[in-house]
């Protein structure tokens, strides 16, 4: 990653595999890295784990329910509460629906909606 020197970059499903990738690339490369993530745990481990690597300033858990208009709403004030901007997002959350864990091919566009 180039170019993201104290940019603020919000990931949702942060605390997650690819997740954890995207947000080391951003504090590697300077950024801020917001993990936004349904688990509250896991959020919160990968923010202590990070915050001892990179600094408390670099890394910020938000605890963050993609369906949710009001929490995607709370999760951006509290962003612009403390860093003034958001700068990036990458939207690598998926909710886990009946039919999580189906093929691809067997995966519908009523899934994808969800």
């Amino acid at each position: 990653m180039n170019n993201v020197n104290d940019k603020v970059i919000v990931v949702t499903g942060g605390a997650g595999l690819l997740g954890r990738t995207f947000i080391e690339g951003i504090l590697k490369s300077n950024g801020i890295a917001i993990i936004a993530d349904i688990n509250f745990e896991k959020g919160m481990d990968t923010e202590r784990e990070l915050c001892n690597i990179y600094g408390e300033r670099s890394v910020l858990f938000h605890e963050l329910d993609i369906t949710s208009y009001e929490s995607i709403n709370i999760l951006i004030k509290a962003v612009l509460e403390k860093y003034q901007k958001i700068d990036a997002l990458v939207n690598n959350a998926y909710p886990r629906n009946i039919n999580y864990g189906r093929h691809f091919f067997d995966v519908r566009y009523k899934d994808f909606c969800e």
